[in-house]
């Protein structure tokens, strides 16, 4: 089996185990990869050597600035959140498309590209959304658009 045929069943494994269990996606993301590489040892495919490495990889990770900064982002979306722009934005952006169907989502779109700018990472980013816009959006009714 090649690489690309194992992180293909594995990706399928993890989507299979987040639908069907309640864990967190991260606990599930390291079940697998540990559950695929002892597999992979097993069968002789994976070295050793590959896993004695990934103390130094994790060191040198957990070195750069970026990860450093990832609690400053969280904490600017919290900030974001407690303040009422970010309300206003959405508001704004959802009354302002709501006339073409695309109300609360495209306040989400319009949210998201004014904020992530500021933002260094996807993480970052989706949790500083997550955090802003989600109480507002599982508020709102959903309204499908009329048909002519």
């Amino acid at each position: 089996m090649g690489t690309v045929q194992g992180g293909l069943w594995m990706l399928l494994a993890l989507g299979l185990l987040v639908m069907g269990t309640g864990l967190p996606v991260w606990a599930l993301l390291l079940g697998v990869s540990s559950a695929a590489a002892a597999f992979g040892w097993g069968l002789g495919v994976l070295d050793v050597g590959v896993l004695t490495a990934l103390p130094a990889r994790l060191t040198g990770l957990l070195e750069s600035d970026l990860l450093q900064a990832l609690p400053l982002y969280v904490f600017v979306g919290v900030l974001l959140q407690r303040v009422a722009l970010a309300d206003a934005l959405y508001a704004g952006a959802s009354r302002g498309l709501a006339r073409w169907g695309a109300g609360p989502a495209g306040g989400v779109l319009g949210v998201g590209l004014l904020v992530a700018p500021m933002n260094g990472s996807v993480a970052s980013s989706s949790s500083l959304l997550a955090r802003l816009v989600w109480p507002t959006l599982a508020r709102t009714p959903l309204r499908r658009p009329e048909r002519a």
